[in-house]
């Protein structure tokens, strides 16, 4: 996945700030509320801008290929 400098940015200060959160919390709670953020995140891109959403959808799809 490709990301600009500045979405980059906005991915590794957040992933902090989710991470200091989520300290002390079992591995799966963490992968679920990562992933649940991760929802919301494109269910409001889709509403917001559709184009984007397709866009997120396939780097969602790529994330999922992971687990197979």
């Amino acid at each position: 996945m490709q990301l600009s400098t500045s979405e980059a940015k906005i991915v590794s200060d957040l992933d902090e700030e989710i991470m200091d959160e989520l300290r002390g919390e079992p591995p799966a709670i963490q992968v679920m509320v990562a992933l649940a953020v991760l929802m919301t995140a494109v269910e409001s891109t889709a509403r917001a801008e559709p184009s984007e959403a397709r866009r997120a959808a396939g780097v969602l799809h790529g994330l999922i290929g992971l687990f197979d």
